[in-house]
């Protein structure tokens, strides 16, 4: 039964992911501050990490390795991945969000200086 495949495969698409320990690790931090935000925020087609509703700001949490970042990553694997990734940060802007991308190398360098742009990315 087609119907029946299609409603399969929402029901599917909808399911809510896992969260990576980088999500796990940026949201107990922000429960610590205090600062109100949402995960997994649908926008049109997309679902953005974490939003800030006070100053309508989409933080995107990337892992260096899956997202290949280019001061970790010396050999690009996931060309397609940084393609996609480009096309929803302009998707992001298109629809009138501030956009603040944070490296999983970032956070495990310097928790306190990322708490502190989130911060000022969630009040300003």
């Amino acid at each position: 039964n087609t119907r029946a495949h299609r409603r399969n495969i929402r029901k599917k698409r909808t399911r809510s992911k896992k969260k990576s320990g980088l999500e796990i690790q940026v949201e107990a931090a922000l429960d610590t501050r205090g600062i109100e935000y949402r995960t997994q925020y649908p926008i049109g087609r997309c679902h953005a990490d974490l939003y800030f509703p006070q100053t309508n700001t989409v933080v995107e949490l990337h892992g260096c390795y899956w997202h290949a970042h280019s001061v970790c990553q010396k050999t690009f694997r996931y060309k397609r991945r940084r393609v996609r990734d480009a096309r929803r940060y302009t998707f992001f802007r298109n629809k009138g969000y501030q956009l603040l991308i944070i490296w999983e190398c970032e956070v495990n360098q310097n928790l306190e200086s990322v708490m502190d742009r989130l911060s000022a990315a969630a009040t300003a």
